[in-house]
């Protein structure tokens, strides 16, 4: 009896032991993954954010070297010297449907004259 008595006591303690051990490495383990999937999705973010504004950067100056070869033409360069003079405005103004009709869907323009129209399509 006592002899039993001792193997369940041994028994028990190397029971809890193991109980205690597999926990401290399920919490050790857990937070260790938590820590890395909130890295690798923060590098994630950063890599989108970054790629994004990428873009957005790429795009602003397009459209101003797009806006800068638009006001360096001698035609807008001669109606700022003198805005009133209509003969003027007319030339930008044909000028700038030309030049506007040669860009592929400049800020979304619609440009129509004489039935004919374009549709940006993205």
């Amino acid at each position: 009896m006592k002899n039993q008595k001792m193997k369940t006591k041994i028994t028990l303690q190397i029971a809890g032991v193991i109980i205690i051990c597999i926990t401290l490495l399920y919490l050790v383990a857990s937070q260790s993954m938590t820590g890395m999937m909130k890295k690798s999705e923060l590098d994630n973010m950063d890599a989108f954010l970054n790629a994004q504004t990428n873009i957005i950067k790429q795009y602003i100056e397009s459209q101003e070297a797009l806006l800068s070869a638009f006001s360096k033409s001698l035609e807008v360069r001669d109606l700022l010297k003198n805005p009133m003079d209509t003969e003027k405005q007319k030339k930008v103004q044909a000028y700038t449907e030309d030049y506007y009709l040669g860009l592929n869907c400049w800020e979304g323009v619609i440009y129509w004259r004489m039935g004919y129209t374009c549709y940006c399509t993205f």
